[in-house]
């Protein structure tokens, strides 16, 4: 979340440090997210389903990436890609927030 918020005051200030710093942060959260869902995935898929089940989450993962920067790209049509990117990351954050909200709330017994 702290990636978002840099966007967002980045792409209003707009000094290039700003956006920097933004990037590498998003990039850094971007990262562990991404190390640690994909050894969950590991860890709990049975080894006869391990190539399918990491190749799925491969699939899901991209569409996840790919299809936000579509949307952001055909808002930034018509207001701008400053805007456009302030916009999805101000809508992000109330998501992030749920799902930050919602793995409290799990058991941390849950396991595979």
């Amino acid at each position: 979340m702290p990636g978002l918020i840099y966007l967002i005051l980045g792409g209003r200030q707009s000094p290039l440090g700003l956006l920097i710093i933004a990037a590498c942060i998003a990039g850094y959260g971007y990262g562990l997210i991404f190390l640690g869902s994909l050894a969950e995935i590991t860890r709990c898929a049975p080894p006869e389903h391990r190539a399918e089940t990491v190749s799925t989450y491969y699939v899901i993962v991209y569409l996840g990436i790919g299809m936000p920067m579509i949307a952001v790209g055909y808002l930034a049509t018509y207001v701008g890609l400053s805007a456009a990117v302030q916009s999805f990351s101000a809508a992000l954050i109330p998501a992030v927030l749920a799902v930050l909200i919602l793995m409290r709330r799990l058991p941390s017994s849950l396991s595979c």
